[in-house]
C-alpha cells in the first residue's frame, strides 16, 4: 500500500496505451500545459513555458521543480454569495488535496482604483454580469525568473459571468459553470495551460495527442467521444462517453502535472480512509476554520461524476450504492470505470489504492486489483473478475462472506453472484462448503475437485488418461456424528510423501488410499501426528471421482485412488439409493476388486512408515512433563502424551498414552488401579499398571482430602511439539 505522499507513477506510452504519443513528466507539466502565449502577460513574451504564483519558481525542464507555494485570494465585494464562494473554495481544496499548494483567504479585498484588482491578494475573483468575454483567467503581473523566456506570475484574476448563459457555480449538470469550469480556471492560475494549442475554440483540429481530452485533463476542450477530434482514432479511452459533461475534479494528467510543479500534497485530505461516491467523508477546512464537504466527491451531489480518484493512503472506499445502472468497475490503478450510464468516467490515479467497493443495485462487473480488496455486491447479479486461472486461488467461507486467496492476497466478497477467472466462471454459491480446493491433474491442467465435471479427462499416475464417469459428494455433520474419528479428514503436508508430493496440503478421508510402494494404503495408516495427521472439523464435504475402472490419479501431485464402488455409493448425496445416516468409508471389497494390492498392516506398511517417519524428522523426548494438579477436591495427573502408532513403523496401537501408573495411594492407603471411579482419562488396567491419556482424573471421593501418592511404571517417547489439536487446514479433498 502507498503510505506517504508521492508523485503518481511515471506515465508513458507503454503503460498507458502502446503506440500513442505521450509526453514525459516535464514536457507534460512545463511545455504542453502552457504552450499558448497569453496576450495579457506583461511584459508580453509569446515564448514562455509556464508561470507560477507565489513563492514557487520554475526551473529548467527535466529537473525536479521546487515544491510548495502559498496563494492568497480575495473575492470582489458583491460578486458572489457565501454559497458561491464556498463552491469556489471547494475547487481550491480539490487542487490543494492533490499537490503542495496552500490557498489563504484575504477578507479585505482593497481594490486598486485603476485595475479593480485586490491589493491584498495574489488572486482576485470577480464577477461581471453579461461580460462579452464570458469567464476567463489572466495574468496581470509577472516577473522574470532568470530562465530565458520564463516568468513567474505575481498577480492573476479569474472573471466569471453569472449573468450570462451559464449555470450556477455549484451545478454539476451539462453546460453549467459547475466545479468543472472553476477547476479549469484555477488550473490556469496554477500554471496549467490548455492541453492543446487552442483558446476558446478550434480544439478538435488543434488536438495535441490522443490524451488531449477531458478524460485526462480538466484543462482540455476535447470531448473523448468527439469523432471530429484530430486523434480520435487513436483515443486512449476508446468509447468514452460523457454526454457532453466535463470533468468535475482534477483529472489524471492534471494531478500528474501539478505534482511535478509543486510536489506531492502535504494536506491530509487524501491521506487514507477516504470514501469516494455515496456517503463520502471527504472534507476540507474552510477559512472560518470549520469543516465542510468537498461535494464533487459525493455522488449524491455530483450527479455527473467525471472524476479521478487520487489518494496517497490506504483503506479507501468507492461507494456506488446509490446507482441502479449496470456498472463496470476496475479497481486497478491507472484504469477507467464506467458508472451511472457513462463510459470511462471514473479514473483511479496511478499509485492510488481503492481497497473497498460497495456496488449498486445493477448487474455490475468488478475487476479486482493486486491488493486485498473488500467487495460488497448490491441487489443485482454481480460478477467479480480475477486475472488468473481458478486453480491459482483457494476459497474460505466465513459467515456471509467468501474469501478468495491467491498470490498471497485475500479478497473478501459479499453479495456476489459469479466469480470470473481467466479460464472459467464459477457461481459463488457453489463455493459455500469449501475452505480450499484440492487440485486434480486433468488433461487441461490442475482443476479443483469441486469444479470437475463428468467427461473431464483425468491424468493417471501411469501417465494415461481416463474420463470421469461419476462424482460423489457428501456433506457430513461431524459435530453430531456418533464416531467422528472414523470420518475426520487426514491432512498430508506438502512434501510429506516425497519431494514436492503433495504439492499443496492434501486432505482425504481416513480410509481413502494412497498408492505407496506398489500398494494401496489408507491415509489413516500413514498418520504420524505431524506431517500426516487427522484434524478436527465440525462439518466436512467429501468428493470421490469414479473412472471407467479403478485407477490411481494425481491429487496435488500425490498418487491417490479413484472411487471404487464397494457398496457405499449411497453414502453420497447424489448416489442412486437412500443416504446412510452416518457414512463410514471403510471399503471391505477393495482387496478383491482394486487396481493394486491393499495393505493396512504388515511388512509393506511398516517399510513405508519407516521411510515417512525418517522424512518427517519428528523430535521426541523421554521427559513426560509429569505434574499433579488439584481442582475441586480432585487430582489431575497431567503429562505429555503420544500415540505409539504415530511414531513407530507399526501403526496399530492408536491409544493416546500419557504415563503408566504402577500404584496409587492416599495417606498410605492403596487405591486399586481398577477402581470403577478411575474412568476419566484412564485406559484399561494391565498386569503391571494402568496408562493415563495424559490427563487422568483421581476423583475427590477417592482422595477424601488426603495427599495423593503414586508410583510410575513406564513412559514413552513424546513429540516435543504438542500436535494433539492439529492445525486448521484446507477442507476440500478426494
Amino acid at each position: 500500500m502507498v503510505s506517504a505522499p508521492r508523485e503518481p507513477d511515471r506515465m508513458t506510452a507503454t503503460n498507458l496505451n502502446d503506440n500513442l504519443t505521450m509526453l514525459t513528466t516535464d514536457q507534460q507539466a512545463i511545455i504542453n500545459f502552457e504552450s499558448n502565449a497569453n496576450p495579457n502577460l506583461t511584459p508580453a513574451n509569446p515564448s514562455f513555458n509556464t508561470y507560477l504564483l507565489g513563492s514557487a519558481e520554475i526551473q529548467t525542464p527535466q529537473t525536479t521543480l521546487q515544491a510548495g507555494t502559498t496563494i492568497t485570494y480575495a473575492f470582489s465585494p458583491g460578486s458572489y454569495t457565501a454559497a458561491q464562494q464556498a463552491d469556489i473554495e471547494q475547487a481550491m481544496a480539490a487542487w490543494s488535496g492533490v499537490c503542495n499548494v496552500t490557498w489563504v483567504y484575504q477578507p479585505n479585498y482593497a481594490a486598486n482604483p485603476t485595475t479593480g484588482l485586490s491589493t491584498t491578494a495574489d488572486l482576485s475573483l470577480i464577477n461581471m454580469n453579461n461580460n462579452p468575454n464570458g469567464e476567463f483567467e489572466q495574468t496581470t503581473q509577472s516577473v522574470p525568473t532568470g530562465q530565458s523566456g520564463v516568468y513567474q506570475s505575481t498577480q492573476e484574476e479569474i472573471v466569471t459571468d453569472l449573468g450570462g448563459s451559464y449555470g450556477t457555480l455549484g451545478d454539476y449538470a451539462t453546460g453549467g459553470y459547475g466545479q468543472g469550469a472553476i477547476l479549469h480556471e484555477l488550473g490556469h492560475v496554477l500554471g496549467l495551460g490548455h492541453t492543446g494549442a487552442y483558446n476558446g475554440g478550434g480544439a478538435d483540429a488543434a488536438q495535441t495527442n490522443a490524451y488531449d481530452t477531458r478524460a485526462w485533463s480538466v484543462m482540455s476542450y476535447v470531448d473523448p467521444n468527439d469523432p471530429a477530434a484530430k486523434y480520435y482514432a487513436q483515443s486512449a479511452t476508446p468509447g468514452a462517453d460523457y454526454n457532453g459533461n466535463v470533468g468535475t475534479g482534477p483529472m489524471g494528467l492534471d494531478i500528474y502535472a501539478v505534482q511535478r510543479l509543486y510536489g506531492a500534497p502535504t494536506s491530509t485530505m487524501f491521506a487514507g480512509g477516504q470514501v469516494f461516491g455515496f456517503n463520502s467523508n471527504i472534507t476540507y477546512t474552510t477559512p472560518a476554520g470549520t469543516t465542510a464537504a468537498v461535494e464533487m466527491y459525493n455522488f449524491a451531489v455530483n450527479t455527473n461524476p467525471i472524476i479521478t480518484l487520487y489518494d496517497y493512503g490506504a483503506g479507501n472506499t468507492l461507494d456506488l450504492s446509490g446507482y441502479s445502472s449496470n456498472d463496470t468497475v476496475n479497481l486497478n490503478p491507472g484504469s477507467f470505470s464506467s458508472v451511472n450510464g457513462y463510459v470511462d468516467n471514473i479514473f483511479i490515479e496511478y499509485g492510488t489504492a481503492i481497497d473497498r467497493l460497495i456496488a449498486g443495485s445493477g448487474n455490475d462487473v468488478i475487476v479486482v486489483n493486486s491488493q486485498a480488496d473488500t467487495i460488497i455486491g448490491g441487489a443485482g447479479n454481480d460478477i467479480v473478475t480475477f486475472a488468473d486461472p481458478l486453480a491459482d486461488y483457494s476459497f474460505t467461507r466465513s459467515g456471509g462472506s467468501l474469501d478468495v486467496t491467491g498470490f498471497g492476497v485475500t479478497d473478501t466478497l459479499t453479495g456476489v453472484t459469479t466469480l470470473q477467472f481467466s479460464d472459467r466462471s464459477v457461481l459463488a454459491a457453489n463455493l459455500a462448503c469449501f475452505a480450499a480446493t484440492t487440485r486434480i491433474a486433468t488433461q487441461a491442467g490442475p482443476v479443483a475437485v469441486e469444479h470437475l465435471a463428468v467427461g473431464d479427462q483425468v491424468v493417471l499416475a501411469t501417465g494415461g488418461r481416463m474420463p470421469i464417469v461419476w462424482i460423489g459428494r457428501r456433506v457430513i455433520d461431524l459435530a453430531h456424528h456418533p464416531a467422528p474419528d472414523l470420518v475426520q479428514p487426514v491432512r498430508i503436508e506438502p512434501g510429506a510423501l516425497a519431494d514436492g508430493i503433495p504439492a499443496r496440503p492434501l486432505l482425504v478421508s481416513p480410509d481413502h488410499a494412497l498408492f505407496c510402494a506398489g500398494h494401496l494404503i489408507p491415509a489413516k495408516v500413514l498418520i504420524n501426528g505431524t506431517t500426516i495427521r487427522q484434524i478436527e472439523r465440525a462439518r466436512i464435504t467429501y468428493y470421490h471421482i469414479e473412472l471407467p475402472r479403478h485407477a490411481v490419479l494425481l491429487a496435488e501431485a500425490a498418487p491417490a485412488e479413484s472411487y471404487l464402488d464397494t457398496g457405499n455409493r449411497t453414502c453420497f448425496s447424489n448416489g442412486s439409493g437412500p443416504i446412510a445416516l452416518h457414512p463410514a468409508f471403510a471399503q471391505q471389497r477393495r482387496e478383491q476388486t482394486g487396481c493394486a494390492p491393499f495393505a493396512e498392516a504388515g511388512p509393506v506398511v511398516e517399510a513405508v512408515r519407516t521411510g515417512l517417519l525418517a522424512r518427517a524428522g519428528i523430535v521426541t523426548t523421554a521427559d513426560p512433563g509429569l505434574a499433579i494438579r488439584h481442582t475441586g477436591g480432585a487430582a489431575i495427573i497431567a503429562s505429555r502424551n503420544a500415540i505409539p502408532g504415530h511414531l513407530t513403523p507399526d501403526p496399530r496401537d492408536r491409544r493416546r498414552l500419557g504415563v503408566k501408573i504402577a500404584s496409587l495411594s492416599v495417606g498410605g492407603t492403596p487405591i486399586p488401579l481398577d477402581h470403577p471411579a478411575l474412568s476419566q482419562g484412564w485406559h484399561a488396567p494391565e498386569p503391571d499398571g494402568r496408562w493415563t491419556d495424559g490427563n487422568a482424573c483421581v476423583p475427590a471421593e477417592l482422595l477424601a482430602g488426603g495427599r495423593l501418592e503414586m508410583g510410575l511404571a513406564a513412559t514413552v517417547e513424546y513429540p516435543v511439539l504438542d500436535i494433539s489439536q492439529g492445525i486448521r487446514g484446507r477442507t476440500s479433498f478426494l
